[in-house]
């Protein structure tokens, strides 16, 4: 396997697909197999589509929208300019299927035939495929996790990340070889090499942590049964007085650096590479009950842990969970390239330090090529065995090469 990652900050997107369409095929020297893209909302999904069908009509395509940028070996693409990344993956050996998916009617039924059509264009009939890549619009992911898990068992590896926009607009849009999607898209990768995933947050637990004692999908009511809001600001030192008093505002951005986690468990590849795991929930805003609305569904019965990070923290949890990936991976194959799956939340909270993390991050995959894209959510797999969509999350996979191919 090879894979090349590119990324163009041109305007027009007809001569925004020619120009990262011409690097591909100059780097590898042809077409690519599956080509995995992330765009900005500045770009119409619809001409981005026809145009990379056009110019490789063989290519299995799948594209997603990103929140105001992409990462590269490069360094930064975007960020108040247009942005176009992709991932061009060559392996005449492993095979790629792509299917759109939009949720009305028998839920499970969609699912299992959009993961049947994916199957049979990737010529890999009933097959569990390697690795499920997906991409979906936010508040339908643990419906599609669930849906995958049922039709493929409980262990099929699966990533990818909720797609964006650039102000939580409801621009975000995704594209497989056939279709704009409805509600999702999925890719199912299967190779004959190694394929490694690593998926963690950048956050430390608190000493704050309690019971949920009602709770509604993404609706937190009540924690210790008392009104989650209220409980959420005694826990961060009053950081939403405001939006308890004004139920109108937005509290992403008082949220970001104090979310709150769900315990995965001490979980790691090696013993000494054993880390304590936490799925995160991003709140949203506070409801006329006091209630938190959430980026991700929660549970009664079940705790949650006030979660804390800063600039420094996280940057340095960023690059540690592609350092376990590639440890993961070392002693496997050659490691052909890498995808990034990066919280836009995260990345909106860093702020200008996300230059600091993007060259951190590309120094931490050396010489490997890779895409990070920002995301409204993250899917992804614990080690221990857990598929979840969670927030402010980080993943990094790697797809081993072919030590014969230079």
């Amino acid at each position: 396997m090879r894979i090349l990652t590119a990324a163009t900050e041109i305007h027009d997107s007809v001569a925004a697909v020619a120009d990262l369409a011409e690097r591909i095929v100059t780097g590898l020297d042809g077409p690519p197999d599956f080509l995995l893209l992330a765009y900005g909302e500045g770009h119409d999904p619809h001409l981005l589509r026809s145009q990379f069908a056009a110019h490789f009509p063989q290519t299995v395509l799948l594209g997603s929208s990103t929140c105001r940028g992409v990462m590269t070996g490069e360094g930064l693409f975007g960020f108040r300019k247009p942005v176009l990344g992709g991932a061009a993956f060559v392996d005449p050996d492993a095979a790629f299927g792509t299917a759109t998916l939009t949720l009305d009617g028998d839920v499970q039924a969609a699912i299992k035939n959009a993961i049947e059509t994916a199957q049979a264009a990737a010529d890999r009939r009933g097959e569990v495929p390697d690795m499920v890549w997906l991409h979906a619009s936010p508040g339908t992911e643990e419906t599609v996790i669930c849906g995958v898990q049922e039709s493929l068992g409980s262990n099929v590896l699966i990533s990818g990340g909720s797609s964006a926009d650039e102000t939580i607009g409801g621009k975000w849009s995704q594209f497989n070889t056939d279709a704009i999607a409805g509600d999702a898209v999925i890719a199912l990768i299967y190779t004959d090499l190694p394929v490694t995933h690593h998926f963690q947050n950048g956050y430390l637990p608190s000493n704050f942590k309690g019971e949920i004692t009602r709770a509604e999908g993404r609706v937190l009511h009540e924690i210790g049964g008392r009104p989650a809001a209220e409980v959420y600001n005694e826990w961060t030192g009053g950081r939403i007085t405001d939006a308890l008093a004004d139920r109108s505002k937005n509290i992403l951005g008082d949220s970001a650096w104090h979310p709150l986690g769900k315990s995965i468990g001490r979980v790691g590849p090696s013993p000494e590479l054993m880390v304590d795991c936490y799925c995160l929930l991003h709140p949203d805003s506070v409801g006329p009950n006091g209630e938190l609305h959430l980026f991700a569904n929660v549970s009664e019965g079940s705790q949650v842990v006030l979660m804390n990070s800063g600039p420094q923290e996280l940057i340095k949890r960023s690059t540690q969970v592609v350092r376990i990936s590639m440890e993961m991976m070392q002693e496997e194959a050659p490691i052909a390239g890498g995808l990034m799956v990066f919280c836009a939340g995260c990345m909106l909270a860093l702020g200008d330090d996300i230059a600091l993390a993007a060259e951190a991050i590309g120094e931490a995959y050396s010489n490997v090529p890779f895409l990070g894209v920002f995301t409204f959510g993250e899917q992804g797999s614990f080690l221990n065995g857990d598929r979840l969509h969670g927030n402010l999350m980080i993943s990094s996979s790697l797809f081993a090469g072919d030590a014969e191919v230079p």
